[in-house]
């Protein structure tokens, strides 16, 4: 039982750490695009932007949406894994000693 609550709290750690680090990321990759590589980003449609004789329009579109309505999305899952990630570790070690 004490190993399976010990697995349970490393899958909810890994699981809100990963969507915060989810959301850094793409809000990364998109300030590099807005920033240095000069691309515009609207909500409302898909603009162009050729690097190196590419088109990566659509995911630059795809993670500005991500960095600025990720976090709606995200927020909520990642209070209810932090809040219980934080209640297992509280628990298993009150249960270790």
């Amino acid at each position: 039982m004490f190993r399976r609550l010990s697995q349970l709290t490393r899958i909810l750690g890994l699981f809100t750490i990963s969507a915060i680090g989810l959301w850094i990321v793409c809000f990364g990759i998109f300030l590099l695009f807005e920033s240095l590589l000069d691309c515009s980003f609207n909500t409302n449609r898909v603009r162009s932007c050729l690097v190196g004789g590419l088109d990566l329009g659509f995911w630059v579109h795809v993670t500005g949406m991500m960095a600025t309505w990720g976090q709606l999305i995200l927020a909520p899952i990642v209070l209810l894994t932090g809040v219980l990630w934080a209640a297992m570790t509280l628990i298993l070690r009150a249960w270790k000693r």
